[in-house]
């Protein structure tokens, strides 16, 4: 899933994440940019219709907690499991590619690609090798695994719709 900077790739995977894991689809969701607190918090926004930034000051009314507090227990209830970098103690490579591959989930959100430090001096050539270790680990466990990336700057000057060859750092997201 490509987008710009803060054009909703986070919300908008956190919601897939909640949809898929209510038809009892289990889930990771590993984040490598927000603490795993932050993806929680969107979810029990996402659930309880509750602004994020209410629940982040708790400035809500004692009804609103209520309803925050049922939508915790919701989320509870559900087979998503939130894996943030303090899991994962590193964001290179190996770290990712671990918990990807051990994943026993339906599906797996890696959120987002351009976090993950690689070992080669060519950054593009380091991408490339955990894209394809990530498809490997899809077919091989015949699991989904989603991928959010940011978009290149030179998008916002044009008017027409993104492409593929548009995403950050690596061509290997295109193939």
């Amino acid at each position: 899933i490509g987008g710009r900077t803060a054009h909703a790739k986070t919300a908008w995977t956190v919601d897939l994440a909640l949809r898929l894991a209510g038809r009892g689809i289990a889930v990771d969701f590993v984040t490598l940019e927000d603490p795993a607190v932050g993806i929680v918090r969107r979810a029990v926004a996402n659930l309880s219709g509750i602004p994020t930034r209410l629940l982040k000051d708790g400035s809500v009314s004692e009804e609103s907690f209520r309803v925050a507090e049922q939508s915790v227990r919701t989320l509870q209830a559900l087979p998503l499991t939130v894996i943030d970098v303090e899991h994962l103690r590193s964001l290179n490579e190996e770290a990712v590619l671990g918990v990807v591959s051990a994943s026993e989930a339906q599906v797996v959100i890696v959120d987002h690609l351009q976090q993950i430090a690689t070992q080669d001096e060519r950054r593009h050539y380091g991408l490339e090798r955990v894209l394809h270790a990530l498809h490997a680990f899809a077919l091989r466990d015949r699991k989904a695994v989603i991928i959010t990336a940011q978009l290149n700057r030179e998008t916002e000057a044009r008017r027409e719709a993104p492409r593929l060859s548009d995403l950050r750092d690596t061509g290997a997201a295109e193939q």
